[in-house]
């Protein structure tokens, strides 16, 4: 679980994953296995490279964050979404904003008071371009430190919940993440025949662009990515909606049955 906190803890807003990207591949090495990056800065995990059939295990490692496109007067600063962001849940969330000179400006997201606003817009999500962020500092400081385009991240907020639970910024898709490293681990340990890519990919959240850019490179002949999806055991959620994936028939029935045997 150490690898999963400490992912979860470091920020990698999409087109900003370095950091995370670094834990993967030191992991990776740690254990024996080769990993390099591609020029968007997914990285790939290889056991077996010589292996004729390629097996590729995918999750993507960027999280939602946000981007900085203005600063007022006040020293308010305003941003877009980078990923996506779910309004309702935004105002009130301690944020990071990461400056060119890698310096971290605590913020919280501010809207206007509901005592303010028309009755018909109390019950609706606020629109991100109503939302700023508050640093508490004096404007001649913020815009001494922060720019447009310095990119935008929630405050790691890791905690466990329950006794087999944790909760989390970023689960999205960290443990997926976590899942891909732990497998090529173990995997590691064994005689294998075929090869397999364990990659994490950049950008998912705005546009699947590195796992796009992970499929032309590998060229496996079977692809498994490792994502999350709502949840479905929680009140107001109907079990009609429950989540089905496509998938290849055989490979369907098979994942099924392991599922099966294993629970």
């Amino acid at each position: 679980m150490y690898l999963l906190e400490h992912l979860l803890k470091v920020p990698s807003v999409s087109g900003f994953e370095d950091k995370a990207v670094k834990c993967y591949e030191d992991f990776m090495h740690e254990h024996g296995i080769d990993a390099f990056r591609d020029a968007l800065d997914n990285c790939y995990a290889i056991i077996n490279p010589k292996a004729e059939f390629r097996l590729m295990l995918e999750a993507h490692i960027d999280e939602i964050g946000f981007q900085v496109t203005y600063i007022d007067d006040s020293g308010f600063v305003y941003i877009r979404q980078n990923g996506g962001i779910d309004r309702a849940c935004v105002p009130g969330s301690q944020v990071y904003i990461h400056t060119l000179n890698e310096e971290l400006v605590l913020g919280i997201i501010g809207k206007s008071p509901i005592h303010v606003l028309k009755p018909d817009e109390r019950g609706k999500a606020p629109e991100l371009e109503d939302l700023w962020i508050d640093t508490g500092l004096p404007v001649e400081i913020v815009k001494e430190k922060v720019s447009v385009g310095d990119f935008v991240s929630f405050a790691p907020n890791f905690k466990y919940i329950g006794d087999y639970g944790i909760t989390s910024k970023g689960l999205d898709d960290k443990v997926g993440v976590y899942v891909v490293a732990e497998v090529m681990q173990r995997l590691s340990e064994k005689h294998l025949d075929i090869g397999v890519y364990g990659v994490v990919a950049v950008q998912e959240e705005v546009g699947c662009k590195g796992a796009k850019t992970c499929i032309a490179n590998v060229n496996p002949n079977m692809s498994v990515s490792i994502d999350v999806g709502f949840a479905t055991d929680v009140p107001n959620i109907s079990k009609k909606n429950m989540v089905i994936l496509l998938w290849v028939k055989d490979l369907y029935s098979t994942i099924i049955q392991i599922a099966i045997e294993e629970w």
